[in-house]
């Protein structure tokens, strides 16, 4: 069945196109026979890698609920970009009540329990609308595509798709000119987000970088309480809990940053050559010797930057950190 975004939750039979499941699958099960140490470890991890591919395939979905059914116990698991927390295994014979309660909380849970944004709303088969908060007004960009998912459990959670705009939410575009929206859970105490870098960027008049249109803390209806605004954040559910949480529970705290940039490049695969590729590159590191000086030798961002600079040639266990990333906006082409 699949479940449509109110708070009431009404549920339709899929009668007139086939059953999807990398898209319909709202609440992901584990089976196992018997109850014991080893089947709960185990199922846990089959559960987190059916939970990666879920979230994959669900943009616009920073966490999901999962249910470990051992035998006679059941363990409710919630996965977000923060971490996981659960349940203690729940005898089903001797507490039905308990049961009951989660079976009917996850499936006719509403959106923002069940993990979606819903500042993204579907608006037609195929497509959607995100929806932004510019100037103390409400804003729509019509998504025409996704561009990048991240493939993590845990983390920043990174989403981005490209979309077109109206000229009455962005006069200072033309109609239907198209975006680039970035999702991604940010650390809050973080000095310097991406969106802060690239507005001193600009302010410097760096050329060649992303022009950033707008950047938001999107923000939700509180889990107990749909008139009360919070910004979305991996504190949220771990604050309904009464009891403390044990101190080896680790998770991180972060919060949805929603970014809005132009204009959209093309994918760094669409080159046609690897001459077109290296120009493009190079343009981007040649870029980077005037971001330093403008920002200073001794600010927090230039060490930053020359983090970049000294980390992209090192070789070790983790993937170096690429300038392209973050200057790479305008493709250096090569002339025929």
């Amino acid at each position: 069945m699949l479940c449509e975004d109110s708070t009431i939750k009404k549920c339709e039979v899929l009668e007139e196109r086939q059953f999807d499941l990398r898209t319909d699958v709202y609440v992901i099960g584990e089976l196992k026979n018997r109850y014991g140490t080893d089947n709960v470890r185990a199922s846990f991890i089959e559960l987190a890698g059916k939970v990666v591919f879920q979230l994959e395939n669900q943009d616009g979905r920073y966490a999901t609920p999962g249910l470990q059914i051992l035998g006679d116990h059941i363990i409710l698991t919630l996965f977000d970009r923060g971490g996981s927390i659960s349940t203690h295994p729940l005898h089903i014979h001797q507490r039905p009540e308990a049961f009951l309660r989660v079976l009917l909380g996850i499936t006719f849970g509403d959106a923002v329990v069940l993990g979606f944004d819903t500042t993204i709303s579907p608006v037609e088969e195929g497509k959607k609308k995100i929806q932004i908060i510019r100037d103390g007004k409400e804003c729509f960009i019509l998504v025409d595509q996704l561009l990048f998912i991240s493939g993590s459990l845990h983390g920043r959670g990174t989403t981005v798709w490209s979309g077109v705009v109206t000229q009455a939410d962005f006069p200072e575009l033309e109609e239907g000119q198209k975006v680039v929206i970035k999702d991604s859970f940010v650390d809050p105490l973080r000095r310097y987000t991406e969106g802060k870098i690239l507005k001193i960027l600009e302010d410097n008049e760096i050329k060649g970088i992303p022009r950033l249109l707008h950047e938001q803390q999107v923000q939700a209806s509180h889990p107990l309480d749909s008139d009360l605004q919070l910004n979305q954040s991996t504190h949220i559910l771990r604050s309904l809990i009464k009891d403390p949480l044990p101190a080896d529970c680790k998770y991180h705290l972060r919060v949805l940053s929603r970014l809005v940039s132009t204009p959209k490049g093309d994918p760094i695969y669409d080159f046609s050559s690897l001459a077109e590729l290296l120009v493009g590159l190079i343009d981007c590191l040649k870029g980077e010797s005037p971001i330093i000086i403008s920002t200073g030798p001794r600010s927090p961002l230039d060490s930053t930057l020359r983090c970049f600079r000294d980390c992209r040639c090192t070789s070790s266990g983790h993937q170096p950190i690429q300038p392209v990333a973050l200057c790479l906006s305008e493709w250096g082409r090569v002339q025929n």
